[in-house]
């Protein structure tokens, strides 16, 4: 005896076969616990210019500018991820000469709006959270100029002595450029899967013609000609702090987030123990103030005379935080900046003039995740941390107009001539954002207070303007000006004290740790 299975029938079963296997690839990715993530990040971005100079007065610039952006990063299979999102990057140009100057100068190009797809590999070499990702990408880059492309013309003298007049302009641009990048990201992750990543990369452009950024047309003292070009296809090495939010949390299934929270509570297949620990310290240090500046001739240091602190300003400051396990500290503090404005000329291939006044104050608020490696018996320790910070200060528009009258050698001349400066310095901006980077060690001293004797290295990246000068001079054959520009980047060097606590739960109080 047969039984017939009407044909309608069977339709529905293969229906439902179908839409069961449908259902099965998508309960797949999270059965095998692929992560879904969302990163923020920001960081410095060296454009690389290259230069045809017949003349050979000039080099290579290296624009100091930055770079920020949104990305969503999706793993398609364990440890091999792919993502996309958008960045925007305010592009540099820079004039840099061959000499002794501690500055070049450089200028606003375009601006960018570049959207990448890269595909990255996770490797994490060792038990502890650390891990690094080659990663390889493709950007697509849409440009715009400004609406009055940067010109100048100056005076300046070459390292050999001749003095010369330039013109400086900046060319078109390409609407558009594709770019390859070739990358590392240095990973840590936390609790619950969010993860603080250090990107470096490379862009090199692609499928497009070198385009002309600037032309740099200059006479020298015996009056030749020279026409200079830089040029970029958009070459570049930039880095990035950044952080990595999952997303795959929140509709991951409820049995699968208890598992992944058990699982992520362990360190080193031990259970972490918040114990309650706290630190609080001072540090006091040198403060190196990074500056833009748009003409070589007009640098925010000298090319002599500089010494190692003679332009350093006093950095103190206090923090308090806690320690999230052995390893893992965060933390929040308060940080003074002395300030005060410094410019100096160098028309001539020397210091012709400087100008500098005290300026208002700054105070940094800084946030930041140190990580803590033993080096020796809980006694000396090698740290790192990342962070951000706000830079604040109280004071709003110009503030000094430091100037007066200097000498310099014209081009065609060999006799000194007379000329005059005047400047104005004025603040923007009563807040504005950082990132922080830096590493040091800390001693465990040997005293009978527990106290640990801390050195750090710390590097700032400001993103905005917070403080300009312009500077004119009037010349013997027209006005020369430019712009000098903090937008809060600078290096540090600091010692300071660090003393531990933790909660006594027995006694309700706070008492002193080793």
């Amino acid at each position: 005896m047969s039984i017939k299975i009407p044909h309608s029938f069977s339709a529905i079963s293969t229906k439902r076969q179908l839409l069961l296997l449908a259902v099965a690839l998508l309960i797949a990715p999270l059965q095998a616990q692929l992560k879904t993530y969302l990163s923020l990040e920001a960081g410095p971005h060296w454009s690389l210019v290259n230069l045809e100079d017949p003349g050979h007065y000039f080099e290579k610039a290296r624009a100091l500018g930055t770079i920020a952006g949104l990305t969503v990063e999706q793993e398609i299979i364990p440890m091999l991820s792919v993502s996309t999102g958008i960045y925007y990057q305010p592009y540099k140009s820079g004039i840099n000469m061959t000499d002794r100057r501690r500055f070049q100068a450089q200028s606003a190009s375009y601006t960018a709006i570049m959207i990448p797809l890269r595909v990255q590999y996770r490797i994490q070499p060792t038990e502890y959270p650390f891990s690094f990702s080659p990663r390889l990408g493709y950007f697509y880059s849409i440009n715009s100029l400004p609406d009055e492309p940067f010109s100048g013309n100056s005076v300046i003298s070459a390292p050999d002595g001749p003095a010369f007049s330039y013109d400086y302009n900046q060319s078109a641009e390409e609407p558009e450029k594709h770019l390859l990048e070739l990358g590392m990201s240095l990973g840590f992750r936390f609790s619950g899967g969010w993860q603080a990543s250090l990107n470096i990369s490379y862009l090199s452009g692609v499928l497009s013609k070198s385009s002309a950024s600037s032309t740099l047309d200059y006479t020298d003292q015996q009056g030749n000609s020279y026409s200079a070009v830089y040029s970029s296809m958009g070459r570049a090495f930039y880095s990035t702090l950044a952080l990595n939010m999952p997303l795959s949390n929140i509709w991951q299934m409820r049995d699968y987030r208890i598992r992944s929270r058990i699982e992520n509570s362990t360190w080193k297949g031990k259970a972490v123990d918040l114990k309650g620990e706290l630190y609080v310290g001072g540090e006091i240090g040198a403060l190196w103030r990074l500056f833009y500046a748009s003409n070589p001739a007009i640098g925010a240091r000298p090319m002599q005379g500089r010494g190692l602190f003679s332009y350093a300003n006093l950095h103190t400051g206090i923090y308090a935080g806690y320690m999230l396990g052995d390893e893992i500290g965060i933390d929040m503090g308060v940080t003074y900046q002395r300030s005060n404005s410094f410019y100096a000329l160098m028309f001539d291939h020397e210091v012709d003039f400087t100008g500098k006044s005290g300026a208002p104050m700054y105070l940094e608020i800084p946030f930041r995740f140190r990580y803590f490696y033993d080096l020796h018996k809980q006694k000396l320790f090698a740290v790192v941390y990342a962070g951000a910070s706000l830079l604040t200060q109280f004071s709003s528009g110009a503030y000094t107009a430091p100037g007066g009258d200097f000498s310099y050698t014209e081009p065609g001349r060999q006799d000194a001539r007379q000329a005059t400066v005047t400047s104005q310095a004025e603040r923007l901006s009563f807040v504005r954002p950082l990132l922080r980077l830096g590493t040091g060690v800390e001693y465990l001293l040997p005293v009978s207070l527990p106290m640990y004797l801390t050195a750090y290295v710390n590097y700032m990246q400001g993103f905005m303007a917070s403080e300009r000068m312009e500077v004119s001079a009037e010349l013997a054959g027209g006005p020369s000006s430019g712009t000098l520009e903090y937008h809060g980047s600078a290096w540090s060097l600091d010692v300071g004290i660090k003393i531990p606590m933790s909660f006594d739960d027995r006694q309700n109080c706070i008492r002193l740790t080793r």
